[in-house]
């Protein structure tokens, strides 16, 4: 679900009217993603402390 989302953030901003450049998105899908991951992880360890047994 993530990475359909992030692979399409110029398909969504072109639907939404907005203008932003292709070479700015190329640039934010890395960081992005890596944010993503990182979430991931925090909620993981946290999940993971909840439902210790």
């Amino acid at each position: 679900m993530v990475v359909f989302y992030v692979r399409n953030l110029p398909i969504i901003y072109k639907k939404r009217g907005n203008k932003i450049n292709d070479e700015y998105v190329d640039t934010s899908v890395p960081i992005i993603e890596n944010q993503i991951l990182k979430a991931g992880i925090r909620l993981a360890r946290v999940l993971n402390e909840v439902f210790k047994n």
